[in-house]
C-alpha cells in the first residue's frame, strides 16, 4: 500500500498481483484528467527485483488504482498499460515507467453502425456515454432535435461531433472525463451562474479556513492574440438549404460571460467561415451551434493559470467552477485584473517521495478590467 498518511492511500493491482510495488522502490505516481472528450492518463514510476512482474506490464492487464482519503473511502480506477519502459539498471534492481490512460480502448476503436431518433444532442450524448462511463451532467438536454446516426465510427468520435453540434442558445457546451470514470457534461455558463464564489477558493493570500492556500509562484498566461484570429473575433457563414435553395448568413459573436470586456480588439468584423450547406436532416441551429460552441470553448481556452496545493481533494473534478483569488502588486487586497472565476481545465494529482500535490490549470475568457480599443 502506498501513499501519504493523513491524505490519501493508493492500492495497485496488476492481473493477481496486489500491491505489487514495495514502498522503498516507489517512486512516483502522476494521475491527469483534462477538459475535453479526452480519457485520463497517468504516469507510474517505480523499481524492482522481481523479473515475473515485468511479464505482466501488457495492453492484456490492466492496472487497478484504488485511491482515497481512507482505506474505506477507496475509488478504482482502471488503466491501461500502454507504453511500458524498462532500464536494466547497474544494481540488482529494473527501474520501469508506465504511461497509459483510461482502460476502454473501445471507446476509442471500435466502430459501430447505430441510430439515435429525434432527441437532443446532449440526450444523445448521455446514451453513447452511459456504456462507458458515470455521466454528470448540468443538464437533460440541449434545444435542439433530430435523428443522429453514428455511421461506423468509434464511440468517441461520435461524442465529438454531437457535442459540438448541440445547441444552447447564448452558452455552449463543454465535457470532461475524470479519473474516476466520470464522463461530465456542462453548461458552462449555467454552472458560472449557480456558483457565483466558484464551488473552490484558492488564494495566495487569504488565510480563511474555506480558501486552498496556492504553493508557491502564479503565473498568468495569456494567448488571446493566437486565440482571438482562429476564432475568437465575430464569424459570418453562408448556409444553402438543399432542400429549398434558399442561402442566408448567419452571424457568431460570444460575449463576455465573467470578465466586462474581451482581450480582443474593436472593429474586426466580415471574418467569413467556409460555406455550409443544410437540409432537413439536421436541426435548424446545426452550423450556429458548432460556430458558437468553437467560438465560446476558444475564449474560455485564452487566458491560463497554472496554481499548485500539496493536498488531495476527492470531490475536485475538471470542469469545476473555481474562485481565485490573487493580490495586487505589492498590496494584500485581492486584483480586479487576474482574480475572479476560473474554470479547471486539467488536474493533475502527483505522489513523489511520500509528498503529494495537485496542480490544476484553470481557464477564464480573458483578464478583466482592461484599458484600451477592446470589445
Amino acid at each position: 500500500m502506498l501513499g501519504v498518511e493523513g491524505q490519501l492511500v493508493v492500492k495497485l493491482k496488476i492481473g493477481d498481483l496486489e500491491d505489487f510495488i514495495n514502498p522503498d522502490d516507489f517512486e512516483s505516481l502522476t494521475l491527469i484528467e483534462e477538459a475535453g472528450n479526452v480519457l485520463p492518463t497517468y504516469e507510474l514510476i517505480f523499481s524492482t527485483q522481481d523479473e515475473s512482474l515485468l511479464r505482466y506490464l501488457n495492453e492484456g492487464n490492466p492496472i487497478t488504482i484504488s485511491f482515497g482519503e481512507t482505506i474505506d473511502t477507496l475509488i478504482n480506477s482502471r488503466l491501461m498499460v500502454f507504453h511500458p519502459m524498462i532500464a536494466y539498471e547497474a544494481t540488482p534492481k529494473v527501474k520501469v515507467r508506465l504511461t497509459g490512460m483510461f482502460d476502454f480502448p473501445n471507446y476509442l476503436s471500435n466502430s459501430r453502425i447505430k441510430i439515435y431518433q429525434q432527441m437532443s444532442g446532449v440526450e444523445c450524448i448521455y446514451q453513447v456515454v452511459s456504456e462507458f462511463f458515470s455521466p454528470v451532467f448540468n443538464i437533460e438536454k440541449s434545444q435542439d432535435a433530430q435523428t443522429w446516426i453514428q455511421h461506423n465510427i468509434p464511440s468517441k468520435a461520435f461524442v465529438n461531433h454531437v457535442w459540438m453540434h448541440s445547441y444552447l442558445p447564448s452558452s455552449f457546451v463543454a465535457v470532461g472525463i475524470s479519473i474516476d470514470g466520470k464522463f461530465i457534461l456542462k453548461d458552462i455558463i449555467k454552472e458560472l451562474s449557480i456558483y457565483p464564489r466558484g464551488r473552490w477558493v484558492m488564494s495566495t493570500f487569504d488565510e480563511k479556513m474555506d480558501s486552498i492556500a496556492i504553493d508557491g509562484l502564479v503565473s498568468i498566461d495569456s494567448e488571446s492574440g493566437f486565440f482571438n484570429f482562429w476564432y475568437g473575433y465575430e464569424r459570418k457563414q453562408y448556409h444553402y438549404s438543399l432542400d429549398d435553395g434558399i442561402d442566408f448568413l448567419m452571424t457568431t459573436k460570444t460575449k463576455p460571460v465573467t470578465v466586462s470586456s474581451l482581450n480582443r480588439t474593436k472593429g474586426l468584423y466580415d471574418r467569413l467561415s467556409p460555406f455550409r450547406p443544410r437540409n432537413d436532416n439536421v436541426h435548424e441551429n446545426y452550423w450556429e451551434a458548432y460556430s458558437q460552441n468553437l467560438g465560446y470553448l476558444v475564449n474560455f481556452s485564452s487566458t491560463r493559470v497554472e496554481v499548485t496545493f500539496p493536498r488531495y481533494l476527492k470531490d475536485m473534478r475538471v470542469l469545476d467552477v473555481v474562485l481565485v483569488k490573487l493580490p495586487e502588486a505589492g498590496e494584500t487586497v485581492a486584483s480586479h485584473l487576474s482574480s475572479g472565476l476560473y474554470v479547471i481545465t486539467k488536474l493533475s494529482r502527483s505522489i513523489t517521495n511520500k509528498r503529494i500535490a495537485t496542480t490544476c490549470v484553470l481557464c477564464k475568457e480573458s483578464l478583466d478590467s482592461l484599458k484600451g480599443e477592446v470589445s
